[in-house]
C-alpha cells in the first residue's frame, strides 16, 4: 500500500493549528494518532492514580475526571503538571506506539502537542511542525476555547521552550505555516503528501 511503514509526527504550539492539519491529512488517507486525545483517555485509564494525587475535588457528580478543573488546577502549578504528566503520558506513548504497529499498512501520523519532549519524534521519518503568527493564535485560542486572556498566555507560558530546533538532529522537520488565509495549509500540506508519498 502506498506509504506503508511512513510515521510522520505533526506538532506546533497551542492554537497554531496542528490538529486542522491532523483533520486534513486523515481526509487523505493517512491514520491519525491524536495523541493528546490519548492522554484524555489515559486519565480514565490511570484515574485512580490521578485522584489519588490531586483528590476527589477533580471528579464530577458522575465520578468522571473533570478534565477542565483539573486542567484549570494544573496549568497554575508547574510542578503538579509535571506530576501529571508522569502518570498519563507514559500511558498514551505506549498506546501510540500500539496504533502506530498496528496501522503500518499506510502513512501514520502521531500529532501530539509534546512530541519532542515525550521522544516519539524519534518513530517517525519526518515532522511538520505547523506554526503561526502569535496574535493570529491568541484571536484563535480567544474563538475557540472562549479563554481570558491570562489563561491564553498561562498555556503560552508553559508551552515557552518547545521548540522542534534540539531535536533538528535527531529527525527531519518540515516547518509549515499556518496564516488566517483560508486554504494556505491545505496546499502546503497537499504538496507535502505529493512530494513523500
Amino acid at each position: 500500500m502506498r506509504g506503508a511503514g511512513i510515521i510522520w509526527g505533526l506538532t506546533g504550539l497551542y492554537c497554531a493549528g496542528k490538529n486542522r492539519a491532523g483533520a486534513y491529512l486523515e481526509s487523505q488517507g493517512c491514520f491519525v494518532i491524536d495523541v493528546d486525545r490519548l492522554g484524555h483517555q489515559g486519565l480514565e485509564a490511570q484515574k485512580d492514580q490521578v485522584v489519588r494525587l490531586f483528590g476527589t475535588e477533580i471528579l464530577d457528580d458522575r465520578g468522571i475526571i473533570n478534565r477542565r478543573a483539573l486542567g484549570d488546577r494544573v496549568f497554575k502549578n508547574p510542578r503538579e503538571l509535571r506530576a501529571l504528566e508522569a502518570i498519563v503520558h507514559p500511558w498514551a506513548i505506549e498506546e501510540c506506539r500500539r496504533q502506530a504497529e498496528a496501522h503500518s499498512d499506510g502513512p501514520v501520523v502521531i500529532n501530539a502537542a509534546l512530541l519532542f519532549p515525550s521522544g516519539l519524534h524519534r518513530l517517525c521519518s519526518r515532522v511538520i511542525w505547523v506554526k503561526a503568527p502569535l496574535l493570529t493564535r491568541i484571536r484563535r485560542a480567544r474563538r475557540r476555547d472562549h479563554l481570558p486572556y491570562h489563561e491564553i498566555f498561562k498555556r503560552f507560558w508553559t508551552q515557552r521552550t518547545l521548540s522542534p530546533q534540539p531535536w533538528r538532529e535527531d529527525v527531519d522537520i518540515e516547518s509549515m505555516g499556518n496564516p488566517d488565509t483560508p486554504g494556505v495549509l491545505e496546499s502546503r500540506l497537499r504538496n507535502f503528501l505529493k512530494r513523500e508519498l
